[in-house]
């Protein structure tokens, strides 16, 4: 009778109406770079006192579910990711949009984004105890050798050259240690810059390397820089090219299918996030592909693998939160506040205590879902007449939000020196052939690594051994080591050709 109560409750009027409300606003905050589901939400907890726990709770949720898909549009149209999360869907979005299929592209991470979510949340819904106690598992060993399990999927993404992979992994890592030292909190390759104490911002690296990195290499292009990108939704082949077909949802359903594993599995353990959750699949993804498929020049898994993963990190991030108190995320983290203030206690007890209010809950996520889904569709036509803008009007207003986004993250002028000197960075590697991406990764994953290396070090006396001690993380290294075998099999043993598609046309 509680179930059956608490998803009457989710679907009055009022409660509908305010997790549509969240949706939007996460929609339109998470496509702005530097912005994000992180900085929205605590802005928006004051507005939910006066709302009822099932809307209040919903109307967070749907801000983060909206911010995560959010990210992807910005990401797709100008290659400048609202959030970390969304840097991997760049990799073949954006080569889309310029082949003018941005309203494709859009749809697919839409669909992908609206696919993961669900699915995450009906594992929340299903079995969300039993993960949580898998989660629990998950001790410092564990969580590192995740880690090196991520970082190695990653560097292989620089198929040509897995040595060129590692080593922009290892110069992320160098530079995630600059600032605090987590262990004994001395501070680190500062060089007497007070700004550097709490390490580079990732806004400021992502945007950087990523955004104005490619603005200045777009503005040395001439014949693309006059290019104008037009969608005429009157225009039959334009139509036909920005059709999500029943034979796209074929090829995409597998990718959907796994990466949703991939992406809850990530959420249910505490820390690691939704950005290790998209390399890790689109890395997958690449790396089980056939040798026709063109991932980085505009393919459509390579859009619906990160987006799929980092959704299903949503749902999946409030399997611990709900179950053992513990949140599986940063935003998952910033709910408990919204529960402590209507007076529920995150934890085994919430399911006893508040059994109604949880089903209420878990029928917000479902609605928050459907408007995800309703409102992306209603929001891409408006968004990809972005790409028929003049670049020179166009691109200095990207710069300008590049700036304004870096600047809001700390409100210091300091990360906008920084992010200018990223850019120059992400030029060369553009240039080098080295992988900006992985290094970014690497970057991001950094703080965690150090960490979890210290404690695992600390715990066995030195002994990194234990690694291959623990079920879970000796499954983990075998994985690793046998997917740097088949790496190097497939990149120098198994080369074949593939024909041009455009030769036989």
């Amino acid at each position: 009778m509680e179930m059956l109560a608490g998803f009457a409750d989710a679907f009055t009027f009022l409660n509908v109406l305010y997790v549509f409300i969240g949706v939007f606003l996460g929609i339109a905050v998470g496509c702005v770079p530097g912005l994000g589901a992180n900085l929205a939400i605590p802005v928006c907890i004051p507005l939910t006192y006066y709302m009822s726990p099932i809307a209040a709770i919903g109307f967070l949720v749907g801000i983060n579910k909206g911010a995560m898909y959010g990210g992807s549009i910005s990401a797709i149209l100008i290659n400048t990711p609202g959030d970390v999360a969304a840097v991997a869907t760049t990799f073949d979005g954006y080569p889309m949009a310029q082949q003018g299929r941005g309203f494709k592209a859009l749809k697919t991470a839409l669909f992908s984004s609206c696919f993961g979510d669900t699915f995450s949340t009906l594992l929340v819904i299903c079995v969300a105890s039993m993960l949580a106690q898998w989660a629990l598992k998950m001790g410092p060993v564990e969580v590192l050798a995740v880690l090196i399990l991520a970082l190695t999927l990653i560097a292989a993404l620089e198929s040509e050259s897995l040595i060129k992979g590692v080593i922009s992994a290892a110069l992320g890592l160098l530079l995630a240690t600059v600032g605090m030292e987590p262990t004994s909190g001395a501070p680190r390759f500062t060089f007497n810059f007070y700004q550097l104490e709490n390490g580079f911002s990732v806004v400021t690296l992502a945007i950087g390397m990523l955004a104005v990195a490619e603005l200045i290499k777009q503005c040395t292009d001439k014949t693309n820089f006059s290019k104008i990108i037009r969608f005429d939704q009157k225009d039959k082949a334009s139509k036909e090219q920005n059709r999500f077909s029943l034979k796209d949802f074929t090829r995409c359903l597998p990718v959907w299918l796994r990466s949703s594993f991939i992406g809850a599995f990530i959420g249910a353990c505490p820390g690691l996030g939704s950005s290790v959750a998209a390399f890790l699949s689109y890395g997958i993804a690449k790396k089980t592909s056939g040798p026709c498929d063109r991932y980085g020049e505009g393919e459509i898994r390579g859009i619906a693998a990160p987006e799929t993963a980092n959704n299903a990190v949503v749902g999946a991030a409030l399997i611990p939160l709900f179950t053992l108190g513990i949140p599986g995320s940063v935003a998952a983290s910033l709910l408990v506040g919204a529960f402590i203030i209507h007076g529920i206690t995150p934890g085994p007890l919430m399911f006893e205590e508040h059994g109604r209010a949880v089903y209420g809950i878990y029928g917000s996520m479902i609605v928050g879902s459907l408007a995800c889904l309703i409102l992306g569709l209603c929001s891409n036509r408006i968004f990809v007449k972005m790409l028929e803008v003049p670049k020179i009007i166009l691109y200095p207003i990207i710069l300008y939000i590049c700036v304004m986004g870096t600047y809001a993250t700390n409100s210091d002028a300091m990360d906008v020196y920084m992010m200018a000197g990223m850019a120059v960075i992400g030029l060369l590697f553009k240039l080098s052939g080295f992988s900006f991406v992985t290094f970014i990764i690497g970057f991001v994953l950094g703080g965690q690594f150090e960490l979890a290396l210290q404690q695992t070090v600390i715990a066995s006396d030195g002994n990194l051994l234990i690694l291959f001690q623990r079920p879970i993380s000796c499954t983990m290294m075998v994985i690793t080591i046998l997917f740097v075998i088949w790496n190097i099999w497939s990149t120098y043993f198994r080369r074949r050709e593939c024909p041009d598609p455009e030769a036989n046309a």
